[in-house]
């Protein structure tokens, strides 16, 4: 439609889908740059992602989570906000529900694929299937949405506090 679209998010996960796909012109990431995460020291990003450790995901996928996140963060240009979307899609889709709020107890239930194929008449194996299936499988569309209309859009993480002035009324 011609619009310029400037974009604004104080969380870090909403700016980067706004990085990579409303400023982005056309910077595309391939699997090949992708799958060299495999040999990214994870730069004790691991540590910083133990949280995520038996509380939303399984010990050896945080293993995997902290070299992709690592990887990104050697990336250079839009690419780096590319894999960032895709990691967090990946992340989103793990969970059951797509939810970050279930307890742990329910994750390891729901994620038992006997249990949901009893419970539920189907086995949600997606849930298990590793970060970078996700990634890879999302590729091409996060690729596909990746374009330009012509116009300098810009997205930032501006996080200074407006202050407000406020007024006190009072009765006469």
């Amino acid at each position: 439609m011609g619009y310029e679209v400037i974009s604004n998010d104080s969380l870090y996960s909403s700016f980067v889908v706004n990085k990579a796909l409303i400023e982005n012109k056309g910077v595309l990431l391939t699997e090949t740059e992708i799958m060299k995460f495999q040999t990214v020291d994870d730069s004790g990003l691991r540590e910083k992602l133990r949280w995520l450790d038996n509380s939303l995901y399984y010990d050896f996928e945080i293993d995997e989570l902290s070299k992709l996140v690592a990887h990104s963060l050697k990336l250079k240009t839009y690419k780096k906000y590319l894999l960032q979307t895709l990691i967090r899609r990946a992340m989103i889709r793990k969970l059951p529900y797509s939810r970050m709020n279930i307890d742990w107890n329910n994750i390891l239930k729901l994620r038992d694929e006997e249990y949901s194929y009893e419970k539920y008449g189907r086995r949600r194996a997606y849930h298990n299937e590793p970060f970078i299936n996700h990634v890879l499988t999302d590729l091409e569309s996060y690729n596909a949405a990746v374009f330009d209309n012509q116009r300098d859009n810009k997205a930032y993480q501006i996080r200074e506090r407006v202050k407000r002035k406020t007024m006190r009324i009072t009765g006469s």
